[in-house]
């Protein structure tokens, strides 16, 4: 089953793992065998069409990007991630990180006016 939701509501929604089925939760580091920019855009082209990712970031440090995966369970997990490794074929090596517990996930961000204090 199909749970995309249209763009204009995105915003309007508040996202829920659970209601929408995906309730597991992993962080993958991945690095990639060349950093050359042919490789790098093959790398974000690929990622844009598998839905299991939510959220991609290039990063400093060990590895070259964190990937934020939401899948079932770790069946699921297992079968997304023989996919992403047979199709995003510049993967040199991947460590993942499944997530047990959320203790804090905000999907937005209020910032105080010009005229507020930051500090009480």
């Amino acid at each position: 089953m199909n749970k995309r939701i249209s763009p204009e509501l995105q915003s309007d929604i508040e996202f829920n793992p659970a209601v929408l089925d995906v309730p597991l939760l992993v962080f993958i580091e991945i690095t990639l065998n060349h950093s050359g920019p042919d490789r790098k855009n093959a790398f974000k082209l690929a990622l844009a069409n598998i839905p299991e990712i939510i959220e991609c970031y290039m990063v400093t440090g060990r590895f070259d990007y964190l990937v934020k995966v939401r899948v079932n369970d770790m069946f699921a997990y297992r079968d997304f991630f023989d996919k992403l490794l047979l199709t995003v074929r510049c993967i040199q090596k991947t460590h993942s990180r499944v997530v047990l517990e959320e203790v804090k996930a905000i999907s937005s961000v209020e910032f105080p006016s010009e005229n507020s204090n930051l500090i009480a």
